[in-house]
């Protein structure tokens, strides 16, 4: 979802301009801008381009509150996208870089380092669903290594790729009223976590 705006200014414009030498008048201080695909900002401009704070929202859904530099979104913002998700935190070339939270339409949410618009370096992710956390490292969105804490606080500790948990690891449960059991988890792999896993107590 990027912002219409081109070189030269093709859009209804109202608010503060500035004279070229031309006579011509470009935006230049605070104005409302109607761009041709019917996106709409308010906010500050220089010499015609997004400048500064400001507010977009787009046709389709959602909107853009935080900073421009030359119509690129930089410094720490807030952007909502058509189905209700919404991330909060600093953006680098109109991407998400930084520490940030993202909240997604279904309720998960992440929050943790970005690079570039993905998931990357520490972070935690509650799925709300399950009521689970994976908090550790991210690389390239994909959670790599760490722990998940489950709903009834039992907690695995190990890799992960796309699938869920690789290679192996360690299960603590907690059962109701029992000490915790810690057991060695080898071969886990699949979207349930532990398809084809081999576990054993650990010594």
């Amino acid at each position: 979802m990027s912002d219409d705006e081109g070189e030269v200014p093709t859009y209804e414009y109202a608010g503060d301009t500035k004279v070229l030498v031309d006579l011509s008048e470009i935006p230049h201080g605070y104005g409302k801008a109607k761009y041709p695909n019917k996106d709409r900002y308010k906010g500050w401009f220089v010499d015609g381009k997004r400048d500064g704070p400001g507010e977009y929202k787009f046709k389709a859904g959602g909107k853009f509150v935080g900073t421009y530099t030359q119509g690129i979104k930089v410094g720490p913002g807030v952007q909502t996208f058509p189905d209700g998700s919404k991330y909060e935190g600093p953006f680098v070339n109109d991407k998400f870089n930084g520490f940030g939270k993202y909240t997604y339409a279904n309720g998960d949410f992440y929050e943790g380092e970005w690079v570039d618009g993905k998931r990357e370096g520490n972070g935690n992710y509650f799925v709300k669903a399950s009521k689970a956390t994976y908090f550790g490292e991210w690389s390239e969105g994909t959670f790599v290594a760490g722990d998940c804490t489950f709903a009834d606080a039992s907690t695995y500790e190990g890799t992960f790729n796309n699938k869920g948990p690789t290679g192996s690891g360690v299960y603590t449960f907690q059962p109701r009223n029992r000490l915790c059991e810690t057991f060695v988890v080898t071969g886990a792999q699949g979207l349930d976590g532990f398809t084809n896993a081999v576990i054993q107590a650990d010594a």
